[in-house]
């Protein structure tokens, strides 16, 4: 399969690739939730002000009997005699919906279709297709059956298409060109707009994880990432050419007469059979105390993992939840939708309490000052619940207390720890010990 060898190249990358795609996920997040809000703004006016008006399958114009949600109320008669339940095979698991043909309020023809409507199954079984679901919105009866108001979000056949067309042709009906898809509010319109509840995993949420994690990743390959030694090569020494030397050598001569210093002139003749001989550069060992000598090869090896590696992936650390909390503050000011949450007495009580201690943050503060008194609050609010016996806070405060504990015992020991590992190397009366 080839998504192993895309996550392999992916874990791959770079930090700076993996930073840059950690920051485009956290701006799709903060994109698509923006846009989420709004849409949920658009739920919460779209529940306050009702459905829209029902108006005939035959006469609906989308530009205005549609709203901003792609909310519609038509009024068809549905074909029941062929409707149909199609399957969808894939790989991930098979899709199933049920298909209803829908003609018009005056038509006594059921190969008259302007319309249909699907209602999506979860089994192959289509139990949850049931006759008093098929039936919601019934207002009367018409020529070819039961009058209905469909209230709905108009959509398209997307992967349905081909199914739907085979079904038409193999029942010899036309598929009409400009027909109105309707997908029916199966859990009733409240359910359907209902905007999200408090306490569910947003979108920016999810997509802030999935950023966080990779970010993450690329700080663990920049302080963690351990490179090869640089080892100095040897300095090269240069040839140094033979110097020619001619010796004189005598001939044979009495012993008195050598020692006497006189020689005659053919004893100074030079031999003819001598040959030179290449004089070796000296192998003089390199004074290491000379300043001018490169000692690189005595320093001690540059260390990829350090006390200034450690700082940088905590100072980033702290950096991406600055960005990420001000992100959610930014998010949270742009939202209009209001989720009530149902607390205790006692949890009221002492947000109420943290609330009067802790001073709210200036509402015109500038952009880059990140709003911390919430955090303030809710550190003042566990303690006062902790103080009156909540289970849970006192095991929370404990919890980060011991987180803090354990990391003030840590950092120390990895400081000694490191600090007695490295060899030392000082410079005494005789060099180098």
């Amino acid at each position: 399969m080839a998504w192993p060898k895309t996550v392999y190249r992916f874990v791959r990358l770079g930090p700076l690739g993996l930073g840059a795609i950690s920051v485009a996920i956290l701006a799709l997040g903060y994109y698509l939730q923006v846009a989420q809000n709004d849409r949920d703004g658009l739920k919460v006016a779209a529940l306050a002000a009702g459905p829209p008006a029902s108006v005939a399958i035959e006469q609906f114009n989308r530009d205005r009997d549609m709203t901003q949600l792609r909310e519609v109320v038509v009024q068809a008669q549905p074909v029941r005699e062929l409707a149909q339940r199609l399957t969808l095979h894939k790989n991930a698991g098979d899709d199933h919906v049920f298909m209803l043909p829908l003609v018009a309020t005056g038509s006594s023809t059921e190969t008259d279709i302007v319309g249909i409507a699907y209602f999506p199954s979860a089994t192959d079984a289509f139990d949850d297709i049931t006759p008093a679901l098929l039936m919601t919105g019934m207002i009367g009866f018409g020529g070819v059956g039961s009058m209905i108001n469909y209230n709905g979000e108009l959509g398209g056949m997307g992967q349905w298409d081909e199914l739907t067309a085979e079904f038409f042709a193999d029942a010899g009906l036309i598929m009409p060109a400009n027909a109105v898809i309707v997908w029916p509010y199966m859990e009733g319109r409240d359910v359907a707009l209902a905007p999200a509840a408090a306490g569910e995993l947003t979108i920016f949420g999810l997509l802030s994880k999935i950023a966080g994690v990779i970010g993450l990743l690329a700080l663990a390959k920049l302080v963690f990432t351990n490179k090869p030694d640089e080892v100095p090569e040897a300095p090269e020494i240069a040839d140094v050419p033979p110097i020619p030397v001619e010796m004189p050598v005598t001939k044979a001569m009495p012993l008195w007469k050598q020692r006497s210093g006189f020689l005659d002139d053919s004893a100074t003749e030079l031999s003819q059979d001598f040959e030179l001989a290449p004089i070796e550069p000296a192998d003089i060992e390199p004074d290491v105390l000379d300043p001018t000598h490169d000692s690189s090869g005595l320093r001690e090896p540059r260390r990829w993992f350090g006390v200034r590696k450690v700082l940088i992936g905590l100072v980033g650390g702290m950096f991406v939840l600055g960005l990420v909390s001000t992100v959610s503050d930014l998010i949270a000011k742009s939202t209009p939708v209001e989720t009530v949450a149902v607390q205790s007495f006692e949890e009221l009580l002492a947000e109420g309490v943290a609330a009067a201690i802790i001073p709210d943050a200036d509402p015109d503060r500038h952009w880059t000052d990140i709003d911390v008194s919430f955090v303030a609050e809710w550190v003042v609010a566990k303690w006062l619940l902790a103080l009156s016996g909540d289970t849970d806070a006192l095991m929370t405060l404990l919890m980060i207390g011991g987180s803090i504990f354990a990391v003030s015992i840590m950092v120390p020991m990895y400081l000694m720890v490191r600090r007695s590992l490295l060899p030392r190397t000082r410079i005494g009366g005789m060099g180098l010990s």
